[in-house]
């Protein structure tokens, strides 16, 4: 879940500073995450050892969920406190 937290995170902060967010990106970003985790668990049974389970898509969509979740709630409370001052 913390790998695809980290990779929601960083495709929000390139898509932030390429252009202005906006809710699909929001979604753009979390169906991307999910398709990466989809074909990881996909690659997995192609490995000797390693298993493919529909619960890691699930957990690792929700690492993405939680980084836009606090991304957004974070340039939120800087965007609002940069147009008071």
């Amino acid at each position: 879940m913390f790998e695809y937290f980290i990779l929601e995170t960083l495709l929000l902060i390139l898509l932030h500073y390429n252009n202005k967010l906006h809710k699909k990106t929001y979604i753009f970003t979390i169906i991307l995450c999910t398709l990466v985790a989809i074909t990881d668990e996909l690659h997995q049974l192609f490995i000797s050892g390693r298993s493919s389970r529909p619960i890691d898509v699930f957990i690792d969509s929700i690492g993405a969920i939680i980084a836009v979740t606090l991304y957004h709630k974070l340039t939120t409370k800087k965007h609002v406190k940069a147009n008071l001052d």
